[in-house]
């Protein structure tokens, strides 16, 4: 029986605690002390699971909460930048707010301005990405991403199809662990990914 996923949203950061955007990886974004103690935190709680792998994606942020969730653990890492946070174009910097009321008027292909991606295209990589975590969960396996990525795997996990939507409603807190089971999510990624040429081809 393949072994679980934990997947963990990564902990607070400074540009997160004032509400700004970030989509790009080379920004700097260190935790904020509530942060790091958020993630030292969740290393207590899976300080008994024997983890097989540790798979962060290319942002400061994730490699951060994996360190110190893992202290003085010898656990192999793996990025997988397919659970990268959606790139951001002119809203990149700017506050949540403006990037949200953009969102509440797009559509599903639309990109974000100035060379961010749309929507679309970044499930389409998430489900690649998942779809390399599940296929590595033959022992436990920590995911440290966003919340983003982390939501359409929720979604599919738990709920009915489509899976392909608009909106991904649900909203992983920081610190909080959500466990996955491999072969669930591999079958939901079966659906999603049909959908997905379904759509590319309507």
């Amino acid at each position: 029986m393949p072994a679980e996923i934990y997947a963990v949203r990564h902990a607070e950061t400074v540009l997160g605690e004032r509400d700004i955007v970030n989509g790009d990886p080379s920004v700097e974004n260190p935790l904020t002390e509530r942060g790091r103690q958020q993630a030292r935190d969740i290393g207590a709680r899976l300080a008994t699971v024997d983890l097989g792998i540790c798979i962060t994606t290319e942002f400061q942020r994730t490699h951060e909460t994996a360190d110190l969730i893992l202290a003085g653990r010898d656990v192999p890492r793996l990025v997988i930048a397919a659970l990268n946070d959606p790139r951001q174009g002119q809203f990149e910097g700017e506050s949540f707010a403006s990037y949200a009321r953009w969102m509440d008027q797009s559509g599903i292909e639309d990109a974000i301005p100035g060379g961010g991606e749309s929507q679309i295209d970044c499930v389409t990589r998430y489900a690649g990405g998942w779809r390399t975590v599940a296929e590595k969960a033959d022992l436990p396996v920590l995911v440290v991403a966003h919340a983003f990525p982390i939501s359409v795997a929720l979604t599919i996990h738990d709920d009915e199809p489509p899976f392909l939507r608009r909106n991904y409603e649900r909203d992983p807190a920081f610190a909080e662990v959500n466990v996955l089971d491999p072969e669930r999510l591999k079958r939901s990624l079966d659906v999603l990914e049909w959908e997905l040429r379904a759509y590319a081809t309507r």
